[in-house]
């Protein structure tokens, strides 16, 4: 059975958000932007704390970060709870046709509701490289962007406005 990762009081998540600031990238060894949030960490002192204390194990953000690594995580999944509230990944969908007594909308409300669904989108002021956003970081938060998007959203599939 897997052990589950340490709780993050709100301090270590806003430590977390900043080290996978792409702003970082480059700051550690490493090619990849995990390499460069764990560098980061480990230059604030957040990696020797749980050592020092002689417990010999990773600081509860070095866990979450190494667990990440091990699932294949990188950037690109930051995006990935957008996509799941709009109803437009594969495990939404999955999640869907499984259920017979919930639609997608019902689905979306019940995940969307979720105490740490929100903390999981984009933070305010994150700027991610390579691409032009359609969408302003801080914009996520707002109820008026999530309406104006259900009225955006089309799937032939699922139906038009579920979001």
């Amino acid at each position: 059975m897997i052990e589950p990762l340490p709780e993050l009081s709100t301090a270590e998540l806003e430590t977390l958000l900043a080290a996978l600031d792409p702003l970082l990238d480059g700051f550690g060894e490493g090619g990849s932007c995990l390499d460069d949030a764990s560098a980061f960490l480990e230059r604030l002192g957040v990696g020797s704390e749980a050592a020092s204390e002689g417990e010999g194990t990773a600081s509860p953000l070095l866990q979450w970060l190494e667990s990440w690594r091990a699932a294949g995580g990188n950037r690109t999944t930051l995006r990935l709870m957008v996509h799941t509230l709009l109803g437009k990944s594969d495990s939404m969908r999955m999640l869907e046709k499984m259920d017979q007594e919930h639609g997608l909308q019902d689905l979306l409300d019940i995940i969307g509701g979720f105490p740490g669904a929100l903390s999981l989108l984009p933070r305010p002021g994150f700027a991610d490289t390579g691409n032009e956003p359609r969408i302003a970081s801080n914009e996520y938060y707002a109820v008026n962007t999530w309406k104006e998007l259900k009225q955006q959203i089309t799937d032939r599939w699922y139906g038009d406005g579920i979001c």
